[in-house]
């Protein structure tokens, strides 16, 4: 069983696969719900291994699309060779492929990533996770066995969090109404229940104009976690598309995209002025 913030169908489906993984997987989600951290989760669970072990496991090959914009041919070249390797003879499973954020694979890559899928080594899992599932081919997603990471309530959450001995916020409705019943999002906002400041400079941010973002660089960098802060621009843009936000829904979800793509790359950034100033550009 997985143990993961999730909705009971999602969960079901998860745990079915797990016990018969026939196929190769595709997790389909809306951004924030954690379908990279629940690919590793099935992925420890296929090979018998703590999650944080798949780092160093010699028979998992995890595609970084954290740096790229896209993922290019030669990354699907690397999952070929990586599975023309020699593997364990035992189990069910015993190498894995992860190919988080799959809506990155370019036209040709999707291409050569049909032929792969179309015969893949005997005991080999590929497990793809994406928040656009359209822009798969048909003809790729025909191939594997799709689960759909459901948005979950505040009894669920409530639920998940009697079971795991942790103590349940007072606020936990206001958290996942905020969240919009996304779990990663949930879970940090849980982890994290000190950053009503960030919400309040989040709030502000989104309301204010580009010049008026620009000014308040200096201050955020001095007071406020950039992290913790993308995270919270998150889950206003959420709360406001959830809360009737339709007016400016295009708007909201440009810069919903674009502040998911920063946060990415903000591991690999160690200019976060340069970094926050580009983004405030942008959004």
């Amino acid at each position: 069983m997985i143990d993961y913030l999730l909705h009971p169908n999602s969960r079901r489906a998860l745990d079915s696969y797990i016990k018969n993984p026939s196929s190769n997987l595709l997790l389909v989600g809306k951004v924030g719900t954690g379908n990279q951290t629940i690919g590793q989760h099935v992925a420890s669970k296929l090979l018998h291994c703590k999650i944080t072990d798949l780092a160093q496991h010699p028979y998992v090959l995890t595609i970084d699309t954290t740096s790229n914009a896209s993922i290019g041919i030669d990354e699907v070249r690397r999952i070929h060779s990586f599975m023309l390797r020699k593997a364990p003879n035992n189990g069910k499973v015993s190498r894995i492929v992860l190919v988080p954020y799959a809506e990155k694979l370019t036209p040709e890559s999707q291409n050569a990533m049909l032929k792969i899928l179309e015969e893949p080594p005997q005991r080999t899992r590929i497990i793809l996770s994406t928040s656009h599932n359209d822009s798969l081919l048909p003809t790729i997603q025909s191939r594997l066995q799709s689960i759909t990471i459901l948005q979950i309530t505040a009894a669920h959450v409530q639920e998940y969090l009697r079971n795991t001995g942790q103590v349940v916020p007072s606020n936990l409705q206001e958290i996942v109404s905020k969240a919009s019943g996304l779990s990663a999002q949930i879970l940090q906002a849980i982890d994290a229940p000190d950053d009503t400041e960030d919400f309040d400079v989040a709030k502000k941010l989104l309301s204010s104009t580009p010049y008026e973002r620009l000014a308040l660089v200096d201050t955020i960098l001095k007071e406020q976690s950039v992290d913790s802060l993308l995270q919270q621009i998150t889950m206003m843009i959420r709360y406001i598309l959830a809360h009737g936000g339709s007016g400016q829904k295009a708007k909201l979800i440009q810069s919903l995209t674009t502040v998911s793509d920063y946060a990415e790359s903000l591991s690999k950034n160690p200019h976060k002025k340069l970094f926050l100033t580009s983004l405030f550009l942008e959004m």
